[in-house]
């Protein structure tokens, strides 16, 4: 067992065996050793906040200590999805009254007529209320021409990526969503948020490329994006997975877990996706096997996106995990 449970009685650090026997997911363990890493750049691995129930309670548990342990003040938004907004929506709704003054926000698609943004905003709010938020306060945050420009630090393709300067102003920034698989990035976690729904429509295009190509160099740019928004938005964003409704493919002779497997939250996204995959398949794939796959199945699966994050140094696949 590892970690120090000193004046934090609420959060339990656990084992892999303890996990196991708790969840059914015995992969997960306290700590992934940093040997498998290939460029660990972590002495001091994040922390991995984890529930095996999903509910509301769990839910502000998990973003309480988030918002705590990032020292984070100020106005809260809470990221939705424009067309998913249905799935798991009494947890969204339960975490905006949890926390006073909160909002939901959200950005428009790719739009190559800026002309046209604030019409595609309205479209996306009015699906959002459709879907069920109804009177909630939305912010389409590039519903209002204002951007900046942000450096990504150790990029590969990208230097720079362009936010909706809205996105900016908030002292407190949940990213809170639903683990989706299969998509276009193979899985939908925070790297893609970061890299895809925080940018403008420039950032999309850029990342995205004319035609948009599924190839190694996407996931390289998206990489690069989620970085630069990430280290933006450092000290005021969370990241909060809730593991419900997706459908995983088995990677050889290792299953894929379906289901209802739980809630995880970290101040790393990087750690938070990790730890989703470790979830799914058990733990009995290590970073090395995930990393030594035909680039055909890691671009399929997705687990690209973690391998060009390890890359250029950006977050951490090693991790602590801590039950609440």
């Amino acid at each position: 067992m590892t970690g120090e449970q000193k004046g934090k009685s609420a959060s339990v650090p656990m084992s892999r065996r303890q996990l196991g026997a708790l969840a059914g997911a015995a992969g997960l363990g306290a700590v992934v050793p940093a040997s498998q890493a290939a460029e660990s750049n972590r002495s001091d691995p994040p922390r991995v906040y984890y529930s095996p129930e999903i509910s509301e309670a769990a839910l502000f548990r998990i973003v309480d200590r988030l918002i705590s342990d990032a020292g984070a003040k100020g106005k809260t938004g809470i990221k939705v999805h424009s067309s998913e907004a249905n799935i798991n929506l009494p947890l969204f709704l339960a975490l905006r009254r949890h926390l006073p003054g909160s909002d939901f926000y959200e950005t428009t698609w790719l739009d190559y007529d800026p002309a046209q943004t604030p019409k595609l905003a309205s479209e996306i709010e009015a699906t959002l209320r459709r879907l069920g938020l109804k009177d909630e306060p939305i912010n389409i945050l590039n519903r209002l021409p204002g951007s900046k420009t942000v450096p990504i630090r150790g990029g590969r393709h990208l230097k720079s990526i362009e936010v909706p300067s809205e996105l900016l102003k908030y002292g407190v920034l949940v990213d809170l969503l639903n683990f989706k698989s299969p998509g276009f990035s193979g899985f939908v976690g925070h790297v893609k948020n970061l890299g895809i729904a925080y940018v403008t429509s420039c950032g999309k295009q850029a990342v995205h490329q004319p035609g948009y190509p599924k190839d190694p160099p996407f996931y390289e740019r998206l990489e690069d994006a989620a970085k630069g928004v990430a280290d933006a938005a450092r000290g005021h964003i969370v990241y909060v997975t809730i593991l419900s409704d997706y459908r995983c493919e088995d990677i050889g002779s290792v299953k894929a877990r379906n289901g209802r497997l739980g809630i995880l939250g970290s101040l790393d996204p990087v750690a938070a996706d990790q730890a989703s995959v470790d979830l799914i398949y058990d733990g009995k794939l290590t970073i090395a096997q995930m990393n030594a796959l035909p680039m055909a199945r890691k671009l399929k699966t997705g687990l690209y996106q973690l391998e060009c994050a390890e890359r250029i140094r950006f977050g951490s696949r090693t991790y602590r995990v801590m039950k609440l």
